[in-house]
């Protein structure tokens, strides 16, 4: 079958650098979230380090340094967070397929790699 937007497939490099941002964006507000959370509960340390590591998980995504690794953590941030959320039966599903569709993005950015606009981009 013919391609119905041909032109489109120049800009295929571009596809991987907005599917990093985008979820690199996500991961800054989890943090962000995530830590204002261990505050609330009397400063408890276990979320103050996860808050630090999703934070650098999503700074690597938006600057594209070592996205491959950073994709494999995201990674394993949602299936966590998927399977974590499928044990509490009375959470939303849209929930579930969020988390479903995170680990998706950052499962095909370790795959694609970085795309445009990014430091690890293959020699």
């Amino acid at each position: 079958m013919l391609n119905p937007f041909p032109e489109l497939l120049n800009w295929s490099y571009f596809a991987p650098s907005a599917l990093r941002v985008v979820l690199a964006l996500y991961f800054i507000t989890l943090a962000v979230t995530t830590y204002r959370r261990g505050h609330k509960k009397a400063g408890e340390r276990n979320y103050s380090v996860l808050a630090i590591l999703e934070l650098f998980v999503g700074s690597f995504l938006l600057v594209g340094f070592y996205t491959q690794v950073a994709g494999a953590v995201a990674t394993g941030f949602g299936i966590v967070g998927f399977f974590l959320r499928y044990k509490r039966s009375h959470e939303a599903p849209e929930s579930l397929w969020f988390y479903f569709l995170a680990s998706t993005v950052a499962l095909s950015l370790v795959v694609l790699g970085s795309g445009a606009f990014a430091f690890d981009i293959p020699l």
